[in-house]
């Protein structure tokens, strides 16, 4: 859960108040309905855009020591001659 300022659920809950039309006794519901409102808006802009192409995303090529390469180029040879 992505933490949200208490003064950001105040503001939005007050937007959601007068969105409602101003009904008293609502608080609480309109304080949990600008935290849902908020947390969503949050996540979803830390996904990536629907046009993003995962395709094109180059991952780096992981080093191979030489002490590996040896042993297989040796490996190749032993094969190669029949040993």
């Amino acid at each position: 859960m992505i933490p949200i300022s208490d003064e950001l659920i105040r503001q939005r809950s007050y937007e959601i108040w007068l969105r409602d039309g101003c009904p008293h006794g609502l608080a609480t519901r309109h304080w949990f309905e600008a935290q849902a409102e908020l947390q969503a808006e949050r996540y979803t802009a830390l996904l990536p855009s629907p046009d993003f192409d995962f395709r094109r995303v180059v991952l780096p090529r992981p080093s191979i020591s030489r002490l590996p390469r040896r042993l297989l180029a040796d490996r190749i040879a032993s094969n190669r001659t029949g040993a």
